[in-house]
């Protein structure tokens, strides 16, 4: 049985597969050691104000959970295939 995440992770998982898509990688490790550190740095302070944009909007619904996990499967999926076939 899968563990259920939670709405927070989600979102985390989320805004960090976005960042990801931002500097065009699909690994931070992909990145130059300048380029990781930007990276990082942008997490740490981005991060806390899409936190609490997500803690102040309440709960999301199953459907929304389902409909979030689905897109960062599927831009997962997309960074895949174009990393297979560069």
């Amino acid at each position: 049985m899968a563990r259920e995440l939670s709405k927070l992770q989600i979102a985390y998982a989320d805004f960090f597969t976005g960042m990801l898509d931002e500097y065009g990688v699909t690994s931070p490790a992909k990145l130059s050691k300048e380029k990781k550190t930007e990276f990082f740095n942008r997490i740490k302070k981005e991060w806390p104000a899409a936190k609490r944009k997500v803690t102040q909007e309440g709960k999301l619904s199953a459907l929304d959970k389902t409909r979030i996990m689905e897109e960062v499967i599927v831009r997962k999926a997309i960074r895949d295939i174009l990393k297979n076939e560069m």
